[in-house]
């Protein structure tokens, strides 16, 4: 046929381990593709201010949002984790009728 161009792609790069360094893109046959936390600050937060605390937790009190106020405090009175907090039962903090003041997160 007449009207039919070749597109020529280039073969993909082999990379070794798949990470690139911080700023560099990868190059995937013709097309380039910006690495996702290019930019980005990566590592350790620096901890929340007392006043930020105390300025989420009016927030979710206003709000009424009592769940994620008891996750909060939790969090924040105990240093869990997120993922911690959320594998949490009931069992876990509340035996018998009455809130354990200790509790083992495994």
């Amino acid at each position: 046929m007449t009207g039919e161009h070749q597109i020529e792609v280039e073969p993909e790069l082999p990379f070794e381990t798949g990470i690139l360094a911080k700023g560099m893109s990868a190059r995937v046959g013709s097309l380039r593709f910006r690495a996702w936390n290019k930019g980005n600050i990566l590592g350790q937060k620096r901890a929340l201010k007392p006043r930020e605390v105390w300025a989420i937790r009016v927030r979710l009190h206003i709000a009424g949002k009592l769940r994620d106020l008891a996750l909060f405090n939790l969090a924040i009175n105990s240093k869990l984790r997120g993922c911690d907090l959320l594998k949490l039962r009931m069992a876990d903090v509340f035996l018998g009728g009455a809130i354990r003041t200790r509790t083992a997160v495994i």
